[in-house]
């Protein structure tokens, strides 16, 4: 008995939600930058790759709002052509706590959020959470091939592509 309901309050208390984001212009102050974890750093060919996760201070509240937005911030950097591509991952963070690469692709960024609590037997009601970010960014990297491919002798822009964020949230 006692083994049900401590389960049942477990799987109540976890979220899980993916979404597909789309690369977008992101536009952050060097001076409102509050963290940056290195995911990738290579070179290789002439051609220096770069991964990060990048947070954004956003200032603090008077009422409960998140402080922090996080995205992942990719360049490939070579003498004939940059490209690149931003993606914001959350803009709810009150806190970042890690950042880390899985494997070839797949990385994953752990913060701490308000949401709402859906296990309270309140009608409305918000808790802190550890929410998990799994980013697979493999697509990305597909991307950036065919658009070096279609190049001829310079390529320089921003590559057109999204990357998978599934979101694990346990209560605190």
């Amino acid at each position: 008995m006692k083994t049900t309901v401590l389960l049942s309050i477990l799987f109540a208390s976890t979220l899980s939600f993916a979404k597909d984001v789309q690369n977008s212009t992101i536009n952050v102050a060097p001076s409102n930058i509050a963290q940056v974890f290195t995911l990738v750093d290579k070179s290789t060919d002439g051609v220096n790759k770069k991964l990060n996760i990048v947070v954004e201070d956003t200032g603090k509240s008077t009422d409960m709002s998140a402080r922090y937005k996080v995205y992942l911030g990719y360049a490939s950097r070579a003498e004939m052509g940059t490209l690149s591509a931003d993606f914001e991952i959350t803009d709810q963070a009150f806190s970042v706590e890690s950042a880390r690469r899985i494997e070839g692709g797949v990385y994953e960024v752990v913060t701490t959020e308000l949401r709402e609590n859906s296990s309270s037997e309140d009608e409305y009601s918000e808790a802190f959470f550890n929410v998990t970010y799994h980013i697979d960014a493999r697509g990305l990297f597909s991307a950036e091939a065919k658009m070096i491919k279609e190049c001829e002798d310079y390529c320089h822009g921003v590559i057109s592509s999204s990357i998978i964020v599934t979101d694990s949230a346990v209560i605190q």
